[in-house]
């Protein structure tokens, strides 16, 4: 019993660090590196990886610690793999014995000398958002508090993805918010539209990240849509001048 106590105050511990960490840091990355590396030292783990994945269900960003590195993002997420069918369930896929299931598990797991592993969705508000993978080098009887221990880690996880999330479309919309103000400044302060045309596309191009900003106004005579102002990283055949008819073709 002494002994099942501290244990129990051992995993309070590690849990509160990973929660500090979660309120220090707003680094999805580092935040994720640590929260993985206290889920290994809770549960003795080898190594461990999260993957996310977009509402497409696509890979779309990978985390791994210690041995994990050998699997890339595109790999993470086999399309018929254990991956996606925890993202579809939203329930664990438990392996005391992964040796009992080649047939399903990722080749490059069974080569690098993995014997078990749990495989843990990262349920967010609306939906499974990735999954969390805990591996051990020794076959591994999970116990149900050492999986439920598991699942408030990736809770956490999935809370912490949440919340960079939101300061990521917060700090956006504030961007966006002072580039408008900046735009509406621009306007009242100039007569000449040319200029504010320029500085608006520029500041959508420039200060919000679109790859192509741009300007086109309807010529009363021609009836021709017309390029008054552009702001590209990319489309080089977009300039000042570049002429559209009504009926969608492009005049050279």
């Amino acid at each position: 019993l002494e002994e099942q106590l501290e244990q129990r105050l051992s995993d309070i511990s590690r849990l509160y660090e990973a929660s500090s960490q979660l309120s220090a840091s707003l680094s999805l990355e580092e935040t994720l590196q640590v929260v993985v590396h206290k889920a290994l030292e809770a549960t003795q783990g080898d190594s461990a990886s999260v993957t996310l994945a977009d509402e497409q269900g696509r890979p779309e960003m990978r985390v791994a610690v210690c041995s994990e590195r050998d699997i890339s993002l595109e790999e993470s997420l086999r399309p018929n793999g254990i991956s996606v069918q925890v993202i579809v369930s939203g329930q664990p896929a438990i392996f005391p014995d992964i040796t009992q299931k080649p047939e399903i598990i990722n080749p490059k797991i069974l080569a690098r000398g993995s014997r078990a592993a749990i495989c843990l969705p990262l349920l967010g508000r609306e939906r499974t958002i990735g999954v969390m993978w805990v591996h051990y080098a020794q076959l591994h009887p999970f116990t149900a508090s050492e999986v439920q221990l598991l699942q408030t880690f990736a809770g956490q996880i999935a809370t912490a993805i949440g919340n960079a999330r939101l300061y990521a479309r917060e700090q956006r919309r504030a961007t966006l918010l002072e580039a408008m103000s900046t735009v509406a400044r621009e306007v009242a302060s100039s007569l000449d539209l040319d200029t504010t045309m320029t500085q608006t596309v520029k500041m959508l191009h420039e200060g919000l990240g679109y790859s192509l900003a741009m300007i086109l106004l309807v010529e009363e005579e021609t009836q021709e849509i017309v390029a008054r102002a552009v702001a590209t990283s990319f489309a080089e055949h977009l300039t000042i001048g570049y002429r559209q008819k009504g009926d969608g073709s492009v005049i050279l």
